[in-house]
């Protein structure tokens, strides 16, 4: 069983910061405490203001079962971030299947 590790990464309007911030914060804790998933968000150390979340699946059934498991408080903290924090709605989505 491989494990699989998906991310999505993103700018965010700067003056949104502390906001995003917060909301992000909020969706950690609802996703890990709540839904039990292993999820985490980074900041890239040379571009200022662009985060990476990162889900962190034991296989890939966990994985495509990513979306069928979001409810209405995920999904409306997701929401949130693409609507007012991601600048210009770019967004980049990687899938990582372990091979070794």
């Amino acid at each position: 069983m491989h494990k699989v590790l998906f991310s999505i990464s993103y700018p965010i309007r700067e003056e949104k910061r502390e906001e995003y911030l917060e909301t992000v914060r909020e969706l950690k804790n609802y996703l890990t405490n709540e839904l039990g998933k292993n999820y985490s968000v980074f900041e890239s150390k040379t571009r200022p203001n662009t985060f990476n979340e990162i889900y962190f699946c034991k296989s890939m059934e966990e994985y495509d079962a990513i979306e069928d498991d979001a409810d209405e408080i995920s999904e409306q903290l997701i929401n949130r971030i693409v609507d007012e924090f991601i600048k210009d709605g770019k967004t980049e989505y990687k899938t990582l299947i372990e091979s070794a």
